[in-house]
């Protein structure tokens, strides 16, 4: 299935990219894995184990948070060290404060609340595989959170990067 995705969006990939609209690959890739996870959770069609899921997430998630900090080249951000660590000191009493507050207290103060907002966190001082990877830590620990595990890849992985890529390459398509 997932060999099945990336062929088929690679095949979308190019018959978008022959109108003259170019987007990043892995998006036409991610739709068509969202509608082939949604038809089998729909119809049983393929039987998509949500434990192996869970598996291949955490290998993948941990090899791309490797591999990202690996490639990180620090040395060419010596100029914004100091402007970069004014942000994260500022930053991160205000996620705090916002997602102990009112994150947690709007999403119901219950176990599936903790859940969100620790994917709430990560995704605010960073990117999606570090909402994943905070939730998945705090699931480790206390158990499930099957809700969570949908709304926060849903909205940081699908809506957030989707429409930041969609928007900033039609942006981008517009200007040149």
């Amino acid at each position: 299935l997932i060999t099945t995705a990336m062929g088929v969006g690679s095949l979308l990939h190019w018959a978008i990219a022959s109108t003259g609209f170019v987007l990043p690959a892995f998006v036409s890739t991610l739709l068509i894995a969202v509608v082939i996870r949604d038809l089998d959770d729909r119809y049983q069609w393929f039987g998509i184990s949500s434990g192996v899921v869970t598996q291949i997430v955490t290998v993948t998630l941990s090899i791309f948070i490797g591999m990202a900090m690996l490639t990180l080249r620090l040395w060419e951000l010596t100029a914004l060290a100091l402007p970069l660590f004014v942000v994260l000191v500022a930053g991160m009493p205000a996620t705090y404060l916002f997602c102990t507050t009112i994150a947690f207290w709007a999403l119901r103060r219950d176990y599936e609340a903790a859940v969100m907002t620790a994917g709430f966190t990560g995704f605010m001082i960073g990117i999606t595989p570090n909402a994943m990877a905070s939730m998945q830590e705090l699931e480790r620990k206390y158990g499930r959170g099957p809700r969570a595990l949908l709304v926060i890849p849903l909205i940081g992985g699908f809506l957030v990067d989707v429409t930041n890529s969609i928007i900033i390459t039609a942006l981008a398509n517009i200007a040149r």
